[in-house]
């Protein structure tokens, strides 16, 4: 994996990478749309073997993924990084919560958990405060209960 420091500049002042995973072209391209309007530099993919291949790749500071795409889910992609330790932050973003999912968020660390419609300033808000976090040094992925 790549290094995984900040572009450059005080924590949460600075644009960062910004992994955006979802199997609808639409809400991707809405979300790189919203995210470039404050700098960020926003890398797509559609799916997680996509994400993947970005995060082996390319160096990121955050995922915004959906939850319920074809295949694995936002869900998989988030327990598969925190298996494999990648202190990252993660938003999940769905157009159907439930409590499972909620809870599975909780258990894997995810940064956030919003529900589909979301608005420009949840999304941004939610980025700046996972950035903020992240490069702070809060760690992600620490508190998974055993399986």
């Amino acid at each position: 994996m790549k290094d995984r420091r900040p572009l450059d500049g005080a924590a949460g002042s600075t644009p960062g990478r910004i992994l955006v995973v979802d199997d609808d072209a639409l809400l991707r391209e809405v979300f790189h749309a919203i995210l470039i309007t404050v700098s960020h530099q926003v890398i797509l993919a559609t799916d997680v073997d996509g994400a993947i291949e970005q995060l082996v790749h390319r160096e990121i500071e955050l995922i915004v993924s959906d939850v319920s795409m074809p295949g694995r889910s936002g869900l998989d992609l988030l327990c598969l990084l925190r298996e494999a330790n990648l202190d990252l932050p993660f938003i999940l973003v769905t157009g159907a919560p439930t409590p499972e999912g909620s809870a599975m968020a909780v258990q894997f660390d995810a940064a956030d958990y919003l529900s589909k419609p979301l608005s420009s300033d949840a999304l941004r808000a939610a980025v700046a405060l996972g950035l903020r976090l992240h490069r702070m040094g809060v760690p992600f992925g620490h508190n998974r209960a055993p399986l």
